[in-house]
């Protein structure tokens, strides 16, 4: 799990490259703002990234759907 995450704002869906990285990393972008719609990036949304990243990968690699 080498690949960065792409960060997807959780107002307007939109990949924010900025704040793509590697796990460990993306939470230094908590309290930053959306380029796009200007909403304010939390904890809440980091984890969520996270975790989405993390059930995507642990399905590929196990074969679940």
């Amino acid at each position: 799990m080498r690949e960065p995450i792409h960060f997807i704002c959780s107002n307007c869906g939109k990949q924010i490259p900025a704040l793509s990285s590697g796990a460990h990393k993306m939470f230094d972008s908590v309290d930053t703002q959306c380029t796009y719609c200007t909403h304010i990036i939390t904890k809440d949304d980091v984890l969520e990234q996270v975790k989405t990243y993390c059930m995507q990968h642990f399905h590929k690699e196990f074969g679940y759907h």
